[in-house]
């Protein structure tokens, strides 16, 4: 029923709907996330303090229930959301504790590293990342690491990245941005 409230753009009937899903069913995962996002977008949309802090108050109660790799990454999010990004990587190693070879954690690892001008740990989680998976399969990924090796003014290590990926998306500008850059 929330999910419907939702779509309808009646998001206080949802939020009723879901805490009550989620003081019935304490392990109902779905109503923590479900809380969290509707929270955190309408902080991005309106810039509304009370609703990060809901927001975060959802994310705090989804751990303390269910701690897991899905919990942890959502707080993760959340904070990187909110350029947090010092917390978002202790949730983000927290999340690796569950699973160490989840490409989408190292990834954002990496990427919340840069934004701390952590490279080192950074270029480390994106190389591990990209081991664990094909262009094919991450696009994202490569481009951050193409990227990250452009802003280390690393251009020969970062033009074959970005040669490959326009073979993948050859319509996308800003790939060709890069190249140029490089």
């Amino acid at each position: 029923l929330g999910y419907y409230y939702e779509k309808c753009n009646m998001l206080d009937s949802a939020i009723r709907i879901y805490k009550l899903a989620m003081n019935t069913d304490k392990n109902y995962e779905r109503a923590y996330e479900k809380m969290i996002t509707i929270h955190m977008d309408n902080y991005l949309k309106t810039g509304e303090l009370h609703s990060l802090q809901r927001a975060e108050k959802n994310a705090e109660l989804y751990i303390k229930r269910l701690p897991s790799k899905k919990s942890y990454l959502k707080r993760a999010i959340l904070y990187m959301d909110s350029y947090r990004n010092e917390e978002a990587i202790i949730d983000l190693k927290k999340a690796l504790e569950f699973d160490s070879t989840d490409v989408y954690v190292l990834q954002l690892l990496g990427k919340a590293s840069c934004f701390i001008r952590d490279y080192k740990t950074a270029e480390e989680n994106y190389r591990l990342a990209k081991e664990r998976t094909t262009m094919k399969e991450s696009l994202e990924l490569h481009y951050l690491f193409a990227e990250y090796l452009l802003s280390q003014n690393r251009t020969k290590e970062a033009r074959p990245y970005f040669e490959e990926l326009i073979n993948y998306k050859p319509n996308v500008i800003s790939l060709h941005v890069g190249l140029k850059n490089v």
